[in-house]
């Protein structure tokens, strides 16, 4: 939702602007979000039969109920596990952004609203170069995500359950819902965090060139290299845990090259 209503804000700034390079860098931009968003659409729905049984937000502490309640038979409300703070912070970012397009009362619960005028969204992001340097943000934590959700996947290994009946195990019980993840499974996933690695380049990419052409730097575009290829350094140092026996380690993501020296084509330094 946040690049999905980012790429409408870009779009819509960009319709108070003369026809131009800045214009159409923040057209292109808006197309490299909407792509993005579908690459994390298709990452998550990867997870649809694939459950991760140490999560300990699916096994919440629960109090023993009272004699009281237990004799009356009162029902009680059960406890409500807390967000995953990346969830937070995805609400967060959905939020804010939604507000400089809709308006300070809009909520992701909202429907789409209408849009406040170009020259307000412009005016209160300082400048369509500060725009697109502000939303170069969500890209760029999108693929600190996606870089390391491979080494995450590894490590999770065998407490990775699945209830695809075609990847159930010979001499299951027909029984049993939930089998060991197999293979085929864990490579799916991360091939799609694989895709949306490459998506969320793309987006950063275009988001960096729209700055440019506006004469808007983005420092930080060098600190976030190193921070991705940090991570890409921890992946490969972290031990493996086969998810199920004689089975190959999950691939890992990869940093290109350019981005790690902190450039790549069409990318300002």
């Amino acid at each position: 939702m946040a690049r999905l209503l980012a790429g409408r804000v870009l779009l819509r700034a960009a319709e108070g602007m003369p026809d131009g390079e800045a214009a159409a860098g923040l057209r292109a931009a808006a197309g490299a979000l909407r792509e993005s968003a579908k690459a994390w659409k298709a990452a998550g729905g990867a997870w649809t039969h694939v459950v991760d049984t140490a999560d300990p937000r699916e096994h919440p502490a629960l109090a023993p109920p009272g004699y009281e309640l237990a004799r009356r038979g009162q029902v009680v409300r059960m406890p409500s596990p807390d967000p995953h703070p990346a969830a937070v912070i995805a609400r967060t970012a959905a939020t804010r952004t939604g507000q400089l397009l809709f308006g300070p009362q809009w909520t992701p619960e909202q429907g789409p609203g209408t849009a406040r005028p170009a020259a307000d969204i412009v005016r209160d992001a300082d400048g369509p170069g500060r725009l697109a340097a502000s939303l170069y943000r969500l890209p760029s934590a999108g693929w600190q995500m996606a870089v390391a959700a491979p080494w995450v996947i590894k490590r999770a290994g065998t407490t990775l359950v699945s209830d695809v009946v075609k990847h159930r195990p010979p001499g299951t019980d027909k029984g049993q819902r939930f089998y060991p993840v197999h293979l085929r499974e864990v490579e799916a996933l991360t091939r799609a965090y694989s895709a949306v690695m490459a998506a969320e380049q793309a987006c950063a990419g275009r988001l960096l060139d729209a700055a440019r052409q506006s004469g808007t730097t983005v420092p930080r575009a060098m600190l976030d290299a190193s921070a991705h290829q940090a991570i890409a350094v921890e992946q490969r140092s972290a031990p493996v845990r086969q998810v199920q026996p004689a089975q190959r380690p999950v691939p890992r993501a990869a940093v290109p090259h350019e981005l790690v020296l902190g450039r790549r084509p069409g990318m300002s330094r």
